[in-house]
């Protein structure tokens, strides 16, 4: 091949390496999830919850407050009781099994995880059915009591957290919600 029988070639090959490809944007509307009905805190202390399988009744002076991001509900006590809450959280399936969660609270309390809950756990029977019932007692004077409760194929999470003595004053109030969990509506 001579040189000038290869310029058209070359003309070519350059004509196509140089072009640049066009990029097209499109706008395509987000999927929305969708939404869980929360209870809001003008359910008062009957903790109507008529859209959620779990129902339960807010302890006697403490407030409702709607769920955020995970949360269903967050329950927060007299302000007198420092700055503890009580989060509640539904899960679908196992939500990695009783043991992986209790590390996992273990560790956001600065503490060892366990290779067994024997003798770690306690129950709590309620019209819902028996919770796993956990208290920790955390490092920089923070503590946890915390309940898992298996609801057909979801698990609930209910989780008091904060200062070691508020949460100590706050254990016959949690013990008490625990046992008004119940299937909503009834």
């Amino acid at each position: 091949m001579t040189p000038l029988s290869r310029a058209p070639f070359l003309v070519i090959l350059l004509a196509c390496a140089c072009s640049k490809p066009k990029v097209a944007v499109y706008d395509a509307p987000k999927e929305q999830a969708p939404a869980l009905t929360q209870p809001t805190a003008s359910q008062g202390h009957e903790g109507h919850q008529h859209d959620l399988p779990i129902a339960w009744n807010v302890p006697a002076g403490w407030t409702q407050q709607p769920g955020s991001d995970m949360r269903v509900a967050t329950l927060l006590p007299p302000a007198a009781a420092g700055k503890a809450e009580l989060s509640i959280i539904q899960l679908s399936g196992d939500a990695g099994g009783d043991l992986a969660n209790v590390n996992r609270w273990r560790g956001q309390l600065g503490l060892e995880p366990v290779s067994s809950l024997a003798g770690q756990a306690d129950s709590v029977s309620t019209p819902a059915g028996k919770t796993l019932v956990v208290d920790l007692q955390g490092a920089a004077d923070q503590a946890m009591l915390a309940a898992i409760l298996q609801d057909g194929n979801a698990r609930w999470f209910f989780k008091l957290a904060g200062p070691a003595a508020a949460v100590a004053g706050l254990k016959p109030d949690f013990k008490t919600f625990l046992r008004s969990l119940r299937h909503g509506g009834s």
